[in-house]
C-alpha cells in the first residue's frame, strides 16, 4: 500500500530547514529523501552535527507534517582503500546517530563500486567485491542494531550490489531484521533486460516483500545501449503496473520521485498514480 508520496529534498534547493519544510508543504508531499549536506545550509560535513541542529530541523519538517522516509547516506562501502572505506562505515554510523533524532524511518544507501565515480568496472561484480561490501555492511548493520535503527539497501546494476538476486542473497547471509530496502525499477534496468521491466518488478516484490518499503519514481529512455534518467512521465517505466504492485503490498511503501523538478511535481504525481 502506498504510506507517501514525496521527493528528494535538495531537488528544492539547499536553504535552511524552515525555508526546506515550507517549499516542500507547499507542493502538499507528504514524505522527503533527506541529504542533509545537500538540502540544509550551514552545515559542515567534516563535523557532527549537533543534536540542536537536529531536532530543529525535526521541529521544522514536524510542524509541516513531513516525515523523513529516508535519510540519504549514499557512500562507497566497497572501496579498495581501507582508510576511504573505514571513513565512509563512521559517516554512516553517524547517519544512524542522526536517524535516531531526526525519526527518519531508514537510512538509505547503495553499496559502492571500483570507481570513485560509481560508474561500471568489471570489479563491481565479483565475488571479492561482494564480500568485500559484505564486511562494510555486517559492521553498519551491528551498529543499527544497537540504535535500534533500521537501514536499506538500494540495487544498482553497475555496482557492487547489482541485481535483486544478489540483494536477496546479502540479506539471508547478513540476517538481520534491520535491513530493508530500497527499490528504484530504473536502477537495475540495463539495455539487456530493460524490455523485461514488468517481471523485474514482480521479482522485487517477490523477494522482498517483507522487507521492501521505499520505493524510488523516475523514468528512463533506452539510448543506444544506454539507460538514461528522465522524469517519470517523459520515460517508458510503466507506473501502471508498479503502482499496482504496491498497492498490493503488505508494507507500507513511500514513493519518493527523482529528476523532478519542483514545479513539475504535480504533473508527475498525477502521471504515476494513473
Amino acid at each position: 500500500m502506498i504510506r507517501t508520496i514525496g521527493n528528494r529534498a535538495h531537488d528544492f534547493g539547499k536553504c535552511s530547514a524552515s525555508e526546506l519544510a515550507r517549499r516542500i508543504s507547499e507542493k502538499k508531499l507528504e514524505s522527503i529523501q533527506l541529504a542533509l549536506f545537500k538540502a540544509i545550509e550551514d552545515l559542515d560535513p567534516l563535523v557532527p552535527i549537533k543534536i540542536e541542529q537536529l531536532m530543529k530541523i525535526k521541529s521544522e519538517m514536524d510542524k509541516e507534517n513531513i516525515k523523513i522516509a529516508v535519510l540519504g547516506c549514499y557512500l562507497n562501502y566497497g572501496h579498495l582503500n581501507e582508510n576511504i572505506r573505514k571513513k565512509n562505515i563512521q559517516v554512516f554510523k553517524g547517519h544512524i546517530d542522526y536517524a535516531k533524532i531526526l525519526g527518519a524511518r531508514v537510512v538509505g544507501t547503495e553499496t559502492g563500486a571500483f570507481r570513485d565515480d560509481f560508474k561500471f568496472h568489471p570489479w563491481n561484480h565479483s565475488e571479492e567485491a561482494y564480500q568485500l561490501v559484505k564486511a562494510s555492511l555486517m559492521e553498519m548493520v551491528n551498529y543499527a542494531e544497537e540504535k535500534k535503527v533500521d537501514i536499506a539497501i538500494e540495487p544498482v546494476a553497475d555496482h557492487i550490489i547489482n541485481t535483486l538476486q544478489k540483494l536477496r542473497r546479502l540479506l539471508d547471509e547478513i540476517d538481520s531484521k534491520r535491513i530493508k530496502v530500497i527499490f528504484d525499477p530504473v536502477n537495475v534496468l540495463t539495455y539487456e533486460n530493460h524490455h523485461k521491466q514488468q517481471k523485474i518488478m514482480d521479482k522485487a516484490f517477490s523477494l522482498f516483500k517483507d522487507e521492501l518499503l521505499i520505493v524510488h519514481a523516475k523514468g528512463y529512455k533506452c539510448n543506444g545501449k544506454d539507460i538514461v534518467e528522465v522524469p517519470p512521465n517523459l520515460g517508458d517505466l510503466d507506473y501502471r503496473y508498479l503502482v499496482e504492485l504496491i498497492k498490493s503490498s503488505p508494507q507500507e511503501i513511500d514513493i519518493l520521485l527523482e529528476n523532478v523538478r519542483p514545479k513539475k511535481l504535480y504533473e508527475n504525481i498525477k502521471y504515476i498514480l494513473g
